[in-house]
């Protein structure tokens, strides 16, 4: 089973029909498995997509234990109202959603800039939802306050920019693109870096060179 994935084509959508291919139940928890949906699952760092299908709430969205390729996205819920065949309408919670997407978007952004300095050397993991999004930076020396409000500055001097931000897929490999910044990414994101708006930088030092940046949007 294969589900496609409408949020690939269609981030700002909020409604779609789709096809139950499959009902489930993963430790006690039954999920449907749809062939087509916008829910994005919880993966990559992102949390997951909340809203309603036929008016039944979902819970979570996940992928197989056994398999994180999106190959089958699975909508944990209550399943008595379904059975396999059955058409059904969903539908997204688009101020998640939209949060979500601006806060991804302006993490890349952070991360292309700071990677730039020679104190960085790599990404370690990283959450987005959508109150904020924190991420786990190796550096050969900790950010101080004041090289963080520099950072600050640069990554909102590129936003306001209004870049636009597309995706891009190589080889199988989805990347996300905005000017001259490139990554790989299979999350959601705005279409252009002027709707993620100000965002605001916190840091905290965990020691061994991790620096935990959290972001946040000013209008939240």
């Amino acid at each position: 089973m294969k589900t496609e994935r409408l949020f690939d084509s269609y981030p700002y959508s909020d409604k779609f029909t789709a096809k139950i291919v499959y009902i489930g139940d993963s430790l006690g928890e039954d999920y449907l498995i749809l062939d087509k949906t916008l829910f994005y699952p919880d993966s990559g760092g992102q949390v997951g997509d909340s809203g309603f299908i036929n008016n039944v709430i979902v819970n979570y969205v996940g992928l197989d234990d056994d398999n994180n390729s999106f190959s089958d996205i699975r909508h944990y819920m209550d399943v008595s109202y379904f059975q396999v065949g059955q058409s059904v309408f969903g539908c997204i919670d688009t101020t998640k959603r939209l949060s979500i997407m601006r806060l991804h978007s302006a993490r890349h952004i952070v991360e292309s800039i700071l990677s730039q300095r020679e104190s960085y050397i790599s990404t370690e993991s990283s959450l987005v939802s959508d109150k904020k999004e924190c991420t786990d930076y190796l550096m050969r020396e900790d950010i101080s306050s004041e090289s963080l409000r520099v950072l600050e500055l640069q990554a909102n001097n590129f936003i306001h920019q209004r870049i636009p931000i597309s995706t891009q897929t190589e080889k199988g490999v989805r990347y996300w693109v905005c000017g001259t910044a490139k990554t790989k990414c299979c999350g959601t994101h705005v279409g252009n870096t002027a709707e993620i708006g100000t965002i605001k930088l916190f840091i905290k030092n965990k020691g061994k060179g991790i620096n935990r940046i959290e972001l946040r949007l000013l209008d939240e």
